[in-house]
């Protein structure tokens, strides 16, 4: 799978035309998960440096997608809500990556009843 249409699995069906990561999140990630997004940052600063004099803004909806007030634990990085953030986090293997498939190198995808299997040739492994 090529990078291109990794990103574009990523955001998948979403209209979605920006990336926003709350701040308090980010910097809950582990170490290394930061330093390597820090340098994806700064390589995305030096690759647009002339970006147009502009800002953007954030605002959050309900579940109505109607705008509510942005919540006290998402703006206060300072002060971390441990047990809201805590309450967020998912299964640990819903952050694993997947390898590609050692036949054709298109992306693993889960399999029924436990394992992986490759979505365009016959390859299926059961851990």
């Amino acid at each position: 799978m090529s990078t291109n249409e990794r990103m574009h699995q990523w955001w998948s069906l979403t209209y979605a035309a920006w990336l926003t990561m709350p701040r308090v999140m980010i910097q809950e990630m582990p170490d290394d998960w930061q330093e390597r997004m820090a340098i994806l940052c700064e390589e995305w600063d030096a690759k647009w440096n002339n970006m147009p004099d502009m800002g953007t803004r954030v605002q959050i909806t309900g579940p109505s997608g109607k705008l509510v007030k942005t919540p006290n634990w998402i703006i206060n990085y300072r002060y971390t809500d441990r047990k809201m953030l805590d309450s967020l986090v998912g299964p640990v293997e819903t952050h694993q990556v997947r390898d590609p498939c050692p036949k054709c190198g298109a992306q693993l995808k889960d399999a029924s009843g436990g394992g992986v299997k490759c979505p365009k040739c016959p390859y299926w492994f059961c851990f």
